[in-house]
């Protein structure tokens, strides 16, 4: 096996597990998880580092209640940082959510894909690899990795 096979055999082993894990967890919070409403109280901006130098992000900053109906009910703060790099929602917005219960951090924005787009595309990625590693005649490989 040459050497740059080699490399793209544990990038696209990285890619499938990395899709993996993160679909696992969207499936395990969607199925798992606290449905609720959360507010867009502002923004934030983030920067965003590049080789071409650098640009800013704006985080929504969401107000949510956790713990509903209990003696443990309380307003939690957190920046959404998944998604898109600009503003999707209005200040005030009432979005609904998904949050775990163990980990308040963890939640998803119901009608935000974003996140769920992304880990299919590196499921998908890194099987396309390895179904190249694994299926493509000799001779083909030979072309692509010399």
């Amino acid at each position: 096996m040459l050497k740059s096979e080699m490399v793209a055999l544990i990038l696209g082993s990285i890619f499938t597990i990395i899709g993996g894990y993160l679909l696992y967890k969207r499936r395990y919070l969607m199925k798992n998880g606290e449905k609720t409403k959360a507010t867009v109280v502002r923004y934030v901006e983030v920067d965003v580092s590049t080789s071409d130098g650098g640009s800013v992000a704006y985080r929504p900053i969401l107000h949510y209640v956790v713990n509903k109906n209990t003696d443990n009910e309380y307003t939690h703060a957190l920046r959404y940082d998944k998604g898109s790099g600009f503003s999707s929602y209005e200040v005030g917005e009432v979005v609904e959510i998904i949050y775990n219960k163990k980990d308040f951090d963890e939640i998803i924005i119901l009608g935000d894909n974003w996140s769920l787009i992304l880990s299919i595309t590196f499921f998908i990625a890194g099987l396309a690899v390895l179904g190249f590693l694994c299926f493509a005649p000799a001779w083909l490989r030979n072309i692509v990795f010399t």
